[in-house]
């Protein structure tokens, strides 16, 4: 899984998210369908439908061709995430489960930092 957050420190700004995934080193576009009972939900698959690799995030992203497109502009102390994942990966399904992906991929981020620091 790949977890991405962005969150406005102060003033504003025009968040963009763009997803072009492309397949067999890059010889094969994909093709999106909106997943689930929600707009924060599309795969994307080669034609042959395999792999396919899932979007999930809180924005409402179009699916444009081969690439699913969000924009929101975000004020101070406002946040937003996107979630791709393949495989038996499952994408958080909340604010709360995102704050804990991030924080277990902090966590581990320390340790390894203060691991090379001991070295």
């Amino acid at each position: 899984m790949l977890l991405r957050t962005a969150r406005c420190l102060s003033g504003s700004i025009e968040f963009v998210l763009e997803c072009e995934p492309a397949f067999d080193y890059g010889r094969e576009r994909g093709v999106w369908r909106h997943a689930g009972d929600s707009y924060g939900r599309a795969e994307v698959a080669p034609a042959n439908e395999e792999p396919q690799v899932r979007l999930t995030t809180d924005l409402t992203p179009g699916l444009e061709g081969p690439r699913a497109m969000a924009r929101r502009r975000l004020q101070a102390g406002e946040q937003v995430f996107c979630a791709l994942s393949w495989g038996d990966g499952s994408p958080p399904a909340s604010a709360l489960s995102r704050l804990v992906w991030l924080t277990a991929a902090l966590i581990v981020l320390a340790c390894i930092v203060f691991a090379a620091a001991q070295s």
